[in-house]
Order: structure tokens, then C-alpha cells, then sequence
């Protein structure tokens, strides 16, 4: 059959055609999806930018019949169950969306076939592989090296991969469990009746009763509260809970009191609300959902291990071929492999990468020398002191040791098992400083328990940062008969050198006490200044022995007072500490030098430190110097050094940052004696890179080994490690950004100051009140204690467990205030609810935000007979000091009522802003005995007519309460600054309270001065200081809400101690992201919700205790239990 050419043409012309379709087809397709990715990608960025966005909701603005009718709902019928069924299905559940997670079989996977147990693989299976053939080929007995190689191999991967597998699943678990601590049930208005629902079935609209003890179970608009109070701490960061009531009060929705949040806890009241937001929509929801959408990125120490596995991956044939045999001839040589990937280069090793803490020292504290007598002379650690190099029994070391035994918190642990351990090796209960002196002194001395037993301490001022000393007064005995003979008392104090100089008239040598003048001083610098150099902690000592006429036996010593002397004392010497290098280490540097080694210490330490470090073991060579040692040798600037004329070489991290490669390489062939200091894991990556670079093959010690280790340490210390590499990173951490409440401050309020008979005296939190600075029988303080129990809510939980605790440890109901107030009161005190019940409240105001005062009104009794003898009724009242005094005519001194006139109102205001000033909550106290006659027994009082006086009331003093810091944070913080990590406090508490915690812990140092304080200083208006002369800085909320990321990055860069007050969460993050700006290695510490979103941001991320753990458990590197953070966190930084 004959067909036409348009016949022919016409299948081709189709086949063509539909080809086209097809072709485009796929295109629109792949266009579309690359279109959706993207879409996607852009919705999620925008929701991310949304979040970060402060909370704009104005349902706290609007009158009670406009929320009602947005929210469809009545207060006294609430939601038909028609409308809860509408709004759940057009809402879904009251409950947070999980985090995705991986499924275990894919987290079993990782375990076994990822990164190196990849390799470890292909590594059996080679051996396999090779074995085959060798049986294949073999004609005899085939050798079985590479069959058992393989099973080792295959028997390694299984059993570290199940057992990395159990332990990322123990914590999984863990985790799961701090779910059931969320509540379950809410009580809801429905239909008219109240019931009990699941909190997750709470819908928009729905009425909810909260009373004392509950969870706020979903964000809620106040309609009524009676003395409501609720724990926002977790959420916003303030320390004392806050009052709520149905009217705005601030256009802020974080800041009015007419909102309650998601997760916060009732403590004091009860409350009838309008639920406005559930599940992800709420303030927590959106917080958690923010913090699950950062991308944490990866991990330093990730990059590293990805880059060098990159490295590697090229040889791991070659090296599944060689192991085996390299293996069996070390074997030979009787040398236990243990590593088998490093036995193939290591006697190739040309260039070795050392860290230094740990690896070349020994990781702990140990008092390396000591200046008395006007020489400097070397510690002997041994154990039996056989290497001394001075007069054990020398009179200017006996005045010392004495001193440093004395002045001395740490103590050996009082379990046989440890004391019979050697010195060295023994544990101790304190600050790793004191516990060094311990040693030192126990190993030269020796008896240092039963000395101090004998010489006992009557009085003690710790160490703070203002001080910058500690002191502690004991009364010595005879050796001879230590029950009767009381010498003397004696004063010792140890801190700052310079500190401790300036109170010292004198000097010890050589059994002498000799003036000191500008010799001895020049003297005292030059042996400070030389410890210092060799990169040693130095503390120097002095004494002064009372005079018995003076301060005879039983002398009250008084801390406000100070009536002892702190001027004219006896100094005494200095003595330095250091992290030792490993006896060894030396010798092995000096091989490794040698055969021809080139051995480079790699640390985060300072560079002081690592220099002394690096001469010690031999790294940098005795005659070898550095270009600053010829600048200092010639006098002349570091400029006109040429760095080639310097055979050794200290490089800081933050030069190394900003090097090219071609710079790197040139300091490597140039000099032949390197240390890196303060450098990030990064930045080792990069110098073993530019080692490479110059062909050496090289070895790495340190990092990689250690963090195993390192994680179960911490484990020790209640820390639980979500991700191993996030070890490595908190080493090199250069900024951190801190929480207050609960991480800088120990999140418990407790009474500080109290001021009664015109002056302000400490509060002894003690259990014993064997530090109390004031009579606790004076009719000032029994009048004024009588108020603080009486006049509050508070009570001690009543189960015997809890009351067989000491004071400060029993569980409380009620308000964290007023629980500081009770448990002060017991203290000093005693009995207080046997007073309670004995003087019975007969009517009460609870507080409230209008009167601002608390009143109560209690029947008094006489001691000997309380059932049938009723003195009288007595008013107590607490409130806003201001208030109180108002309300007052008299004041009470000494016993006696005074009125109140201009002279004891400036008193009460000079007294109020002290404490003020301290950061502390001031609460004003008074009461009023009421006349029998007016009021007999029965009386009713009424809280309509008010028919009792409320005026012309008798004022008893002030109480001042704190969140007090934690006792390391001082000195962890001060540690820190020492080693150049810069420590920012963000906090949700107000600038004043921020500002006070902060220097007292040492963020903000004594003589550093903010914009304020200088303007105050000068007098002038705050907008005529230049911001750049303030060190310091504390930035409010509001502030940092209108600035842009380059303002906040002018903050951070200008100023070195910096304090963010009235914080949201959001801000928080705003304030992670600008650090890293900076190129900072960011850590951050929290304790609550509203710290998620930056711990997930930080670089490393602490979170501490169990706090709203249901929404924060997902975003932490580190969880420490029991909330001892900082400290042993700090340890770690360090």
C-alpha cells in the first residue's frame, strides 16, 4: 500500500509534537515545585519574622461587654456546647505542637552506620574482601590477620553504635517523662454549670476558674480576682509574683495585670477569666514555636569532624589495606594498639597539635609559689614535702600558713575513706582556690582541722567583689590548755593583693614587724607583678592580733558596726596558684624536639597562661623570646620588632580570626615555637589545615579524646548532656548571655535589711542566728517581728517531713514574699504558729494594687491563760512603705512612741532608698492596739463601713527582701573576665532590681560607671554624656524594642558589661543574634519558657532545672538539675 509523503511525515510530526508537550510538561512541573519550595521557604521565613515580632494583642484594651461579644461568651453561663464543639474544631486542642522527631529506627541507623562507623565498615568489609581472596589464592593454611581484623571491627561499630544509640535514647526518655508534669484539668463555666474538662479542651471564649496551687491553663483575661497573684518567673523572668486584677494597667499585654498566661502558676488567690488565645496561639505557643523553627546550625565541633572526615575520606582504602599488617608488627614490639586509623601515620608525625588543660596540666588548682620574707620561693606538692626549698618553721611561713589555714572556708570531705587518702588526692568541700591553700597547708603544716578547732572562728565577712577581701576573726588559744586559756583574738584576711596592701601598716619579715614604706611597697610590686607574668592566680594575706583590753572575751563583733579595725594590719605575703603541668610532659617535649618534632600548643586559655604553660613544658624554650620579650628587652614599641627576629610565637584567637591563610603559613615557617591562645574549635581546625599546608603530617591531641570524658564529668555534677559535641563548643564560648532569676540569683526571695529603732540592720538567714548583728529582744524588733507574722498569709506546709526540715529548707503556702517574711520571723523568733494561734485573726484585707497595704486584725491574748483572757484586738498592717507612713502619727524607738514629725520622715526616706538602692522589695510595717472599750470581745468589723481607724496608726520599721545570688556567681563571673568571656545579664526584672544583682555579682564592677551614674556624678542631664565614656550600660525593654540591628550592635560593641532589664522573649533572641554579629561564641543560660527561643540560638544552650519543661525540654545542649549552674557550668567555660 502506497501512502503520501504528508502520510509519512504526519506519525513523525505528532510523535515530535506530543514530545513537546511532554518536554514542557516536565518543565511547568519542576518549575512548579522549585516555585512551592520556595513559597514554602518564604511562608516559613515570614512566620519566623512574625514571631520574633513583639505580642501585639488587644484584648486587655477592650471593655468587658466588647470582649464578650468578640468571643461570643457570657460570664455567668459561658459557651453551649455547640459553640465549644465549633471553636475546637476551627482551633484544634489547647495543646503545644510537638517538635518534630526522628523515629527511632532512623536514630538507630545514625548510630551504626554514621560518620566514623561508616568508615569502620568499609573497613571490615575490606578485611572480608581480603580474606576471601587470601583463602582463594592460598594454597596452604590461609592466615585468618584479616578475618579476626574484620570481626573486631564489625564487633566495635555494633557494640558502640548500640550503646551511643541507648544513651541518646535514656535521654529521650527522660525528657518524655517531665511531659506528665503539665496539668490536666481546668474548671470551666458551660452551659451554665461548672465541671471539670481536660485543659487541652479549653476553646476561645471559655469561662475558668484558677484559684491558688493551679496552672494557668491557657492565656486568660481577668474578670474578677480576689488577692490573685501569679508566678510569672518562668515566662517573663520577674522574680516576685505579680498581682492580677480585672483592670488595664499597662498598654504592654506582657506588662498589664488584667492578663494571665499559659503555664504560670497561681500562687496566692482565686480568679474568674475569659480564655482569648490556646495552644501555639498563646504567648508560651508562640515561644516554643519559635523556638522550635530557629535552626540551630551546626556545632563548631560538627564542622570539624564533617571537614575531617571530608579529609579522609580519600584514604580509607589505602588504610583498611595497611592496618592490619602495621597492627600485627606493633604487636611484635609489645605495643598495645588501641587506635587503629592513627597507627599508620603516627611514625610519620612531624608536627603535633597539643591542647593544653588536661593534656600538658594536670586540670586542677594547685598553689605553685609563695613571697614571704622578701623572696619568692617554689610550692612543694609532694606528698611527703621531700623537694621544700625553704624553712618549714620559719616564722614568716608559720604567719602565713597560719593565715591561709584561718581565713580558709574549704574543708576535706569528713568520710574516712577520703581522709585516708594522700593529701592531693582527698576531696574537698569548697572553692577550688581555698581548697589549694587547704593542700598546700596541709602538706607543709599539716593538723590544719584540729588547729582550727582549737583556734575557733567567732566572726566572718566572705568574700564579695566591692570588698574584694574576706576576713574571718578567731580566738586563739593555748596549746596547752585550749578549753580554758583564751590568748587572744586574732584577724585574718586574704583577697586582692593590692586590696590587702592598702590596709596594712606593716610588714612580717623575717620575724620582724617592719614599716612598710615606698622600698617595701616596690618590693611587694615586683613580686606581684613576676607571679603575675608566670600566669598565676595571686592572693595576698595579713593579720593583726587584738588587744585583750579592748576586745575582751565574749566581744560582740558587729558587721554593720564594722567595731573591730580594718586599717594598720600586718601584712603577711603572697601565694599564687596555677593548673600544674603533668610531670612528663617535659621529657616528652623535649624527645618529641629531638627527633625532630615540632610541637604547637592550641588552647582557649589566656595567653598570659599559655605562655607560662608553654616556657614550663619546654614548648617555648628557655632562650627563646617572643617579639613582645625583645620589645621589653630593647624599651622599645612592639612596632618596630621584626616578627622574624622572634624565634617563639603567642597568637591570639582574635588575631587569628582576621588572618588569610598566606599570614597563618607565614607564622608557621617563621617560627619554630608556637602557642595559639584563646582559640575556637574553628580556628584549630584552620592552624592544623595551614600545618598541612606546609606539608607536615600532623598529630592532634586533646579535643577529640575528651569529650567522653568531659560529658560524664559533667553528668557528676547533676548535668545531663543532650549533645556530646556541644562539649567541645562550651570551652570556647567568648560571650555569655545570662538569665538572673534562678541562674544568677537563687530564685527564692528572702528578707536582706531590716530597719526598726532608726537603723538598718542584716537579716541572719543562718538556721542557728550565730551571725545576728542586732539584739533579738529589743522591743524595736519584737514589735516589728510581731507584724511580720501576724500580718501574713504564708504558713508552713503542714506534713511532719516537711517540718522536721530546717527553716530555710520547708516547703511554704503562699506568696514567695511573705513566705521570706515567715521563715525569717521563725528564725529569729520562733513559734510562729503557735503565736498565730494563740493571737487569732478575727477579720483581713487581703492587698490590693488601689490601698496598696495588707491589714489584719487579730484577737491578743495573754500567754498564761490564751482561752479565757482577751487583752485586746491589735491592727497589723504591710504595704508600700509611702502608704504605710501615711497612715502612721507615731513612730516607735527604742521602746517608746514618737511623733512622726520632718526629722523621722527624712529618716524613713534616707532609710528607704538606701535599701532601695540595694535592688531590694521594701515592705512598710505598722499597727495600732485598739481601745477595749470601743472595741469589746464580738466586735464586728466590716470591711464595707470600715469601722475601725485607719489613720493615726504607729509606724515599726521597714523590711527589705532579695532574690539573692547564688554564693559562686561572683566569683565564676570574675573568673570569666579573667579569661576574657564577656558575661551580659538579660533579664525580665525591673532596671533598678537588674542593675543592683548585677553588681553585686560582679557584670557590672564597682568602679565602672553607666550613662546615669555619670550624669548623676556630673550633674547634668543624661543626653550631655557621651554614651562611649560609659563602661557600663543597662538597656530597658522599651528601649531596645525601638532600635535597629545596627544600634544594638553599636551597644554591644562599645560597651564590656552590659545589662538588658524588661526583656521579652523575643528580645532575648533579638539580643543572641546581635552577639553573634560580633563573631562571639554565644552560651546561654535559662531557667524558664521564655529563654527558649535564644537557648535553641545560642551556639550552646543551658538550661537548668525542670521549669515549664513541657515546651522548653527541646532546645538545650546541657539540662543541670537542682539548679547548681553556674559554677560548675563555668567550669566547663573555663
Amino acid at each position: 500500500m502506497m501512502t503520501s509523503k504528508d502520510d509519512e511525515a504526519r506519525p513523525l510530526t505528532n510523535l515530535y509534537g506530543e514530545n513537546n508537550i511532554i518536554e514542557t510538561a516536565k518543565k511547568k512541573s519542576k518549575s512548579s515545585k522549585i516555585s512551592k519550595k520556595k513559597t514554602k521557604a518564604e511562608k516559613k521565613e515570614a512566620d519566623m519574622d512574625d514571631l520574633k515580632k513583639e505580642l501585639d494583642i488587644d484584648d486587655h484594651r477592650l471593655s468587658l461587654e466588647e470582649l464578650l461579644q468578640r468571643y461570643e461568651t457570657d460570664p455567668q453561663f459561658g459557651l453551649t456546647d455547640a459553640k465549644v464543639k465549633e471553636f475546637l474544631n476551627r482551633d484544634g486542642p489547647n495543646a503545644l505542637t510537638p517538635p518534630k522527631t526522628t523515629p527511632e529506627w532512623m536514630k538507630f541507623c545514625k548510630q551504626m552506620f554514621g560518620g566514623f562507623a561508616l568508615l569502620l565498615w568499609i573497613g571490615a568489609i575490606l578485611c572480608f574482601i581480603a580474606h576471601s581472596i587470601t583463602v582463594a589464592t592460598h594454597h596452604g593454611e590461609a592466615p585468618n590477620d584479616n578475618l579476626w581484623l574484620g570481626v573486631a571491627l564489625t564487633i566495635v561499630v555494633i557494640v558502640t553504635g548500640c550503646f551511643s544509640y541507648y544513651q541518646e535514647a535514656k535521654s529521650s526518655r527522660i525528657m518524655d517523662s517531665f511531659k506528665n508534669l503539665v496539668p490536666l484539668q481546668a474548671i470551666v463555666i458551660r452551659n451554665g454549670e461548672r465541671k471539670n474538662v481536660k485543659s487541652e479542651d479549653l476553646v476561645v471564649g471559655d469561662i475558668v476558674d484558677i484559684k491558688f496551687g493551679d496552672r494557668v491553663p491557657a492565656d486568660i483575661r481577668i474578670l474578677e480576682a480576689h488577692g490573685f497573684k501569679v508566678d510569672n518567673s518562668s515566662l517573663t523572668g520577674e522574680s516576685e509574683p505579680q498581682i492580677r486584677t480585672k483592670e488595664m494597667t499597662h498598654e504592654n499585654p506582657l506588662e498589664t495585670k488584667n492578663l494571665a498566661f499559659l503555664s504560670t502558676f497561681a500562687v496566692e488567690g482565686t480568679a474568674k477569666g475569659v480564655v482569648i488565645r490556646t495552644g501555639d496561639r498563646s504567648v508560651m505557643g508562640r515561644i516554643a514555636n519559635l523556638a522550635s523553627g530557629l535552626s540551630s546550625g551546626e556545632t563548631p565541633i560538627a564542622k570539624e569532624i564533617a571537614h575531617f572526615i571530608h579529609i579522609i575520606t580519600g584514604v580509607a582504602v589505602f588504610l583498611g589495606a595497611c592496618l592490619a599488617l602495621t597492627a600485627k608488627r606493633m604487636a611484635k614490639k609489645n605495643c598495645l594498639v588501641k587506635n587503629l586509623e592513627a597507627v599508620e601515620t603516627l611514625g610519620s608525625t612531624s608536627t603535633i597539635c597539643s591542647d593544653k588543660t588536661g593534656t600538658l596540666t594536670q586540670n586542677r588548682m594547685t598553689v605553685a609559689h609563695m613571697w614571704f620574707d622578701r623572696r619568692i620561693v617554689e610550692a612543694d606538692t609532694s606528698e611527703y614535702q621531700q623537694n621544700v626549698t625553704y624553712d618549714r618553721y620559719s616564722t614568716g611561713w608559720l604567719a602565713l600558713s597560719r593565715c591561709a589555714m584561718l581565713c580558709n572556708r574549704a574543708d576535706f570531705k569528713q568520710d574516712p575513706e577520703n581522709l585516708s587518702k594522700p593529701v592531693l588526692e582527698r576531696e574537698c568541700n569548697g572553692d577550688a582556690s581555698e581548697s589549694a591553700l587547704l593542700k598546700c597547708v596541709e602538706l607543709s603544716i599539716g593538723n590544719v582541722i584540729k588547729f582550727r578547732e582549737s583556734n575557733r572562728k567567732v566572726f566572718e565577712i566572705p568574700f564579695n567583689s566591692t570588698n574584694k577581701y574576706q576576713l574571718s576573726i578567731h580566738e586563739m588559744c593555748s596549746r596547752n590548755d585550749m578549753e580554758n586559756a583564751r590568748l587572744y583574738y586574732l584577724t585574718v584576711m586574704k583577697g586582692a593583693p593590692e586590696a590587702i596592701l592598702e590596709k596594712c601598716s606593716t610588714i612580717f619579715i623575717d620575724g620582724k614587724d617592719i614599716q612598710i614604706n615606698d622600698f617595701w611597697r616596690n618590693a611587694f610590686q615586683n613580686a606581684y607583678m613576676e607571679l603575675g607574668s608566670l600566669g598565676e592566680r595571686v592572693i595576698g594575706f595579713c593579720d593583726l592580733r587584738l588587744p585583750t583590753n579592748k576586745y575582751p572575751k565574749g566581744y560582740q563583733f558587729d558587721a554593720e558596726t564594722m567595731n573591730f579595725p580594718l586599717e594598720n594590719l600586718r601584712f603577711l605575703g603572697l601565694m599564687s596558684m596555677i593548673d600544674p603541668p603533668r610531670a612528663a610532659v617535659p621529657e616528652a617535649v623535649a624527645k618529641c624536639r629531638s627527633a625532630g618534632i615540632k610541637v604547637i600548643m592550641i588552647t582557649g586559655d589566656h595567653p598570659i597562661t599559655a605562655k607560662a604553660i608553654a616556657r614550663a613544658v619546654g614548648i617555648i624554650s628557655e632562650e627563646s623570646e617572643t617579639v613582645e620579650d625583645i620589645a621589653q628587652r630593647l624599651g622599645v614599641p612592639i612596632d618596630y620588632v621584626d616578627p622574624r627576629d622572634a624565634q617563639a610565637c603567642v597568637v591570639h584567637g582574635n588575631d587569628l580570626k582576621d588572618m588569610t591563610s598566606a599570614q597563618l603559613d607565614g607564622i608557621l615557617k617563621t617560627h619554630s615555637e608556637i602557642v595559639f591562645a584563646r582559640t575556637s574549635p574553628q580556628q584549630k581546625l584552620i592552624i592544623v589545615e595551614g600545618c598541612q599546608r606546609q606539608g607536615a603530617i600532623v598529630a592532634v591531641t586533646g579535643d577529640g579524646a575528651c569529650l567522653a570524658l568531659t560529658a560524664k564529668r559533667m553528668a557528676k555534677k547533676n548535668c545531663l548532656v543532650k549533645n556530646l559535641e556541644a562539649v567541645e563548643t562550651l570551652g570556647s564560648t567568648s560571650t555569655i548571655c545570662s538569665d538572673k532569676t534562678g541562674t544568677l540569683t537563687q530564685n527564692r526571695m528572702t528578707v536582706a535589711h531590716m530597719w526598726f529603732d532608726r537603723r538598718i540592720v542584716e537579716a541572719d538567714t543562718s538556721e542557728y542566728q550565730q551571725n545576728v548583728t542586732y539584739d533579738r529582744y529589743s522591743t524595736g524588733w519584737l514589735a516589728l517581728s510581731r507584724c511580720a507574722m501576724l500580718c501574713n498569709r504564708a504558713d508552713f506546709k503542714q506534713d511532719p517531713e516537711n517540718l522536721s526540715k530546717p527553716v530555710l529548707e520547708r516547703e511554704c503556702n503562699g506568696d514567695a514574699s511573705e513566705s521570706a517574711l515567715l521563715k525569717c520571723v521563725e528564725l529569729s523568733i520562733g513559734n510562729v504558729i503557735k503565736f498565730r494561734e494563740s493571737n487569732r485573726k478575727v477579720f483581713e484585707i487581703p492587698f490590693n494594687s488601689t490601698n496598696k497595704y495588707q491589714l489584719s486584725i487579730h484577737e491578743m491574748c495573754s500567754r498564761n491563760d490564751m482561752e479565757n483572757a482577751r487583752l485586746y484586738y491589735l491592727t497589723v498592717m504591710k504595704g508600700a512603705p509611702e502608704a504605710i507612713l501615711e497612715k502612721c502619727s507615731t513612730i516607735f524607738i527604742d521602746g517608746k512612741d514618737i511623733q512622726i514629725n520632718d526629722f523621722w520622715r527624712n529618716a524613713f526616706q534616707n532609710a528607704y532608698m538606701e535599701l532601695g538602692s540595694l535592688g531590694e522589695r521594701v515592705i512598710g510595717f505598722c499597727d495600732l492596739r485598739l481601745p477595749t472599750n470601743k472595741y469589746p470581745k464580738g466586735y464586728q468589723f466590716d470591711a464595707e463601713t470600715m469601722n475601725f481607724p485607719l489613720e493615726n496608726l504607729r509606724f515599726l520599721g521597714l523590711m527589705s527582701m532579695i532574690d539573692p545570688p547564688r554564693a559562686a556567681v561572683p566569683e565564676a563571673v570574675a573568673k570569666c573576665r579573667s579569661a576574657g568571656i564577656k558575661v551580659i545579664m538579660i533579664t525580665g526584672d525591673h532596671p533598678i532590681t537588674a542593675k543592683a544583682i548585677a553588681r553585686a555579682v560582679g557584670i557590672i564592677s564597682e568602679e565602672s560607671e553607666t550613662v546615669e551614674d555619670i550624669a548623676q556624678r556630673l550633674g547634668v542631664p543624661i543626653d550631655y554624656v557621651d554614651p562611649r565614656d560609659a563602661q557600663a550600660c543597662v538597656v530597658h525593654g522599651n528601649d531596645l524594642k525601638d532600635m535597629t540591628s545596627a544600634q544594638l550592635d553599636g551597644i554591644l560593641k562599645t560597651h564590656s558589661e552590659i545589662v538588658f532589664a524588661r526583656t521579652s522573649p523575643q528580645q532575648k533572641l533579638i539580643i543572641v543574634e546581635g552577639c553573634q554579629r560580633q563573631g562571639a561564641i554565644v552560651a546561654v543560660t535559662g531557667d524558664g519558657v521564655n529563654d527558649s527561643p535564644a537557648l535553641k540560638k545560642a551556639d550552646i544552650g543551658v538550661a537548668m532545672g525542670f521549669v515549664s519543661i513541657d515546651a522548653f525540654c527541646f532546645h538545650y545542649n546541657f539540662l543541670l538539675f537542682f539548679k547548681q549552674i553556674f559554677t560548675y557550668y563555668l567550669i566547663y567555660v573555663l
